[in-house]
């Protein structure tokens, strides 16, 4: 540890006894005692608010800190990349999750394939009236359970008497 570290860490006890030493100078040399108590009070008030400030800056600064090093904590370990090809899938990989931020951001929730058609079924099944869409099927759709399930989604649809029209 520092010799400022030191004095920084002793900073309370300095400034107490700063205070207190004016406070007994001017209670037995100069024979005031209300002066006296009045800077042993004063000096305690100071030391006690600087002592707070100190504290709440020391938390401040660590919280900033550890703040800084989460934000930066991607880029650091990009950075930590060597091998070109790797560092170029690293920037596709920032750059495709910086888009799918920006749509979360404009209120807008990606979804792959898989979560559009399961989402499809959840709406179909909640519809009471109309369903406009476009037909999803392509070949191979019977051995895609998303795709039977958004299909038989439909079907129930239907039989609630939902009208389904193409978009």
């Amino acid at each position: 540890m520092k010799f400022s570290q030191k004095v920084q860490n002793m900073a309370v006890f300095i400034e107490f006894l700063a205070g207190s030493g004016l406070a007994i100078f001017f209670h037995l040399v100069l024979h005031n005692e209300v002066a006296s108590y009045l800077i042993f009070g004063i000096g305690i008030l100071l030391s006690l608010a600087t002592y707070l400030l100190r504290e709440d800056m020391e938390i401040t600064r660590t919280e900033l800190i550890d703040l800084y090093h989460h934000s930066h904590e991607l880029t650091y370990a990009v950075s930590r990349i060597i091998d070109p090809e790797c560092h170029t899938k690293a920037q596709e990989l920032l750059a495709s999750t910086l888009r799918t931020i920006t749509m979360l951001q404009n209120g807008l929730i990606p979804l792959d394939e898989n979560e559009f058609y399961l989402e499809g079924a959840k709406c179909s099944d909640a519809t009471i009236q109309r369903i406009r869409a476009v037909d999803p099927v392509t070949s191979g759709w019977l051995s895609r359970a998303t795709l039977v399930n958004f299909y038989q989604s439909n079907l129930r649809a239907l039989e609630r008497s939902v009208s389904i029209t193409s978009g």
